[in-house]
Formats: C-alpha cells, sequence, structure tokens
C-alpha cells in the first residue's frame, strides 16, 4: 500500500513547518500574511490523528491472525521496540551536550527532579506526564505509540472477526471514549488515552478492508471517492473548528475522516493515490519517522548557527527544512533500517539459539517432551 507510506511525508513536513510558523518564528511572516495559512499551521498536530489511524490500519491486517503465544508477543515487542527507539535514540544523542548544560545549570531542580526528567524521556513517558523542560517535543506521541501497542493484542480481539456487530461496536468504542475521558476528567488528560480513539478506528478500517477486499469490490474505483471527500472534510473542520468545537472536530469530525482517508488510500485510483505512490513520496514517507522526530533536536542546533543569523528568517526556514530532510534520509537508509534489521536478526538467533539448545538438553528420566 504505497500511497500509506507516501502520505507520510506531507505529514511529517506538515508538523515541522507548523514549529516554524506563528509570532517570532521563522515562518511568521508568512502564516502572519494570511489567517487560512496561519490556521492550518496552528493545527498541524491533527496529523497525529492519521499517523495513528495508519499505524492501527497496518498492524491489524498484519497480527489478526496471530496467535498471541508468549513467543509471538515477546517477537511482537521486539518488533515494536526496533522501529520505534534507535532513532529516537538518536534524537536524544543530538541534544545531549543541550541536555547535560541543562542539568549543569540546575534549572532543572533538584537531583531528584533531573533524574525523573530523563526518567520521563527514556522510558517515553511524556504523554502522560509533560516534563518541565521538553527537548524533544514531538516525542510525546511516541509514548502513545507505545502505549497503542501495549493494548494491540487486546485490541485486534474487538476486530479480529470483521463482523459489522464488532465494528459498530468497535468504532462507536473509538469514538465514545475520548468523548466521555473530556467530559468526566478534569485537565490535563493524558495524550495515550485522548488519542486512543484514532489508532483504534484505524484498526476497524484495516478490518473493514479486508472485508471488501474478501467481497471482491472495485477497490480502485472505490477509492477516490473515500480519499477525495475525506481530505476537503478534513481541511474544511479545521478553517471552522472554532465554531463547531473539540468534540465535533476532533474527536469526531477529524477522526472520521482520518479513517476515511486511511481506507480510500489503501484502495488505490486516482491522482492523488498516484502522486503518493511516487517513488519520491515512497522514499520520503520511509523518512517521514525521522523527519518528524529529529526535527527539533536539529532546530536547538539551528537556532543557534550562524547560517540561521545570517539568513532572512524565510530562508532560513526554507534552509533548516531541506537540512532535516537531507539528514532524515541518511538516518532512514543508515541507522533507522539497519537497526531495525539488526534488532530482530539478534532476537531471531537468541531465540533460534534457546531452542537449539532445549532441543539437546537431557530429558529427566520418565518426563516426556512436548514442542513447542
Amino acid at each position: 500500500m504505497p500511497a500509506l507510506t507516501g502520505i507520510r511525508f506531507p505529514l511529517a513536513l506538515w508538523v515541522v513547518i507548523h514549529h516554524l510558523s506563528g509570532p517570532g518564528r521563522m515562518f511568521g511572516p508568512l502564516t502572519a500574511a494570511s489567517p487560512t495559512a496561519f490556521t492550518l499551521m496552528d493545527t498541524a498536530w491533527v496529523a497525529l490523528t492519521v499517523f495513528f489511524a495508519i499505524s492501527g490500519f497496518v498492524l491489524t491486517r498484519r497480527y489478526h491472525a496471530t496467535s498471541w503465544t508468549r513467543a509471538a508477543l515477546t517477537r511482537y515487542g521486539v518488533a515494536r521496540f526496533a522501529r520505534v527507539y534507535p532513532v529516537y535514540l538518536f534524537s536524544l544523542l543530538i541534544v545531549a551536550p543541550i541536555i547535560s548544560a541543562e542539568l549543569r545549570s540546575g534549572r532543572a531542580g533538584s537531583a531528584a527532579d533531573q533524574l525523573g526528567l530523563l526518567l520521563n524521556h527514556v522510558l517515553l513517558l511524556q504523554g502522560w506526564r509533560p516534563p518541565a523542560v521538553n527537548w524533544n517535543t514531538p516525542a510525546w506521541s511516541l509514548s502513545c505509540e507505545v502505549f497503542f501497542y501495549a493494548l494491540f493484542p487486546l485490541v485486534v480481539q474487538l476486530v479480529r472477526r470483521p463482523t459489522w456487530p464488532r465494528l459498530a461496536i468497535s468504532a462507536g468504542i473509538a469514538f465514545a471514549a475520548p468523548v466521555a475521558l473530556r467530559l468526566l476528567l478534569e485537565p490535563p488528560i493524558a495524550k495515550p488515552l485522548l488519542y486512543f480513539g484514532d489508532f483504534l478506528i484505524g484498526a476497524v478500517a484495516g478490518r473493514l478492508y479486508d472485508r471488501v477486499r474478501a467481497a471482491n469490490a472495485p477497490l480502485t474505483r472505490l477509492g477516490p471517492w473515500l480519499y477525495g471527500p475525506a481530505l476537503v472534510a478534513g481541511v474544511m473542520l479545521l478553517l471552522v473548528r472554532d465554531a463547531l468545537g473539540s468534540f465535533l472536530v476532533f474527536d469526531a469530525g477529524i477522526r472520521l475522516a482520518s479513517a476515511v482517508l486511511v481506507f480510500g488510500l489503501a484502495c488505490g485510483g486516482g491522482r492523488l493515490w498516484r502522486w503518493l505512490s511516487s517513488p519520491l513520496m515512497i522514499r520520503g514517507g520511509g523518512a517521514a519517522y525521522a523527519i518528524y522526530i529529529l526535527h527539533v533536536p536539529v532546530l536547538w542546533w539551528y537556532e543557534r548557527s550562524d547560517l540561521r543569523a545570517a539568513l532572512p528568517p524565510v530562508a532560513a526556514g526554507f534552509a533548516y527544512i531541506a537540512m532535516v530532510v537531507g539528514l532524515s534520509m541518511i538516518v532512514w537508509r543508515q541507522i533507522e533500517l539497519p537497526a531495525n534489521a539488526l534488532i530482530r536478526q539478534w532476537w531471531a538467533d537468541r531465540t533460534a539459539a534457546g531452542a537449539t539448545a532445549t532441543a539437546r538438553s537431557p530429558e529427566p528420566a520418565g518426563v516426556g517432551r512436548t514442542m513447542p
């Protein structure tokens, strides 16, 4: 499903541009000249809704038939760690000198406060308890993703059999649960709980896609009629969000639009699908995670550089984006993909070695052996 990879590229760039927009920032002159542009840039965090829906969609299609034995759970956990943590660790290394200086300065509080701050970042807890100093702001979404990964073996049980009642109940939970949390709990509410509906609605869309595909529906004809209106509706909702309120826009409209967008792009067909499936967009989508998680650590250094000081704000912004994309392409190829493969292969070798050792160990007398 190449378009689901390709769309990650513009979504990641949307978040990057968001952090450059607004008063006093590099793209401030551009957004100040256009209220519409400012509104769209100011709501770029909505890209996370689509990212989470894609994650639920892809994982559910990959694992819906998995028998969750202990070995399968461990293998799944290793795969999720390999997907997320290596590049995130690299992002922390980029800002390690800044982190060290901040801790030495004493501005981060007592030794206990500093230890808590470090654990917050290392263990990806930012979405549960926002840190006093945030060295990589977008990483709060990784704490959400880790939470979704942990719940996924239970989530997939809801939609394992894609009957209409099961899918309807699961979709109802996806929409109702975040709204109930907003009504019942006092803010701030932990972000992993608020965004869980986006992941779950993606899982529902994944099983619905499997059901429609099994019925031999004309998917490529269906696709443009889904993702096109979903994209237009999403933009319109963002432009009128103040008039409608957060429940209708973010907990209902955007969540639904994201699910339909993902479903439609999975079906394929149409000009947008062909563009997102192009080699350039596929490469950009492959590097999208690195773009997303590295751009703020790079920004810490860029704001202190001579290049930033020498260029006009807008030109400095475009130079920064080019730098982030170039670095992320390298990190994707040289760190993310190799580390992912290395961790998975290490676990596979370790498991194989353990199985061989077990097979060769002598059996106690009178005790039979069963294969795992």
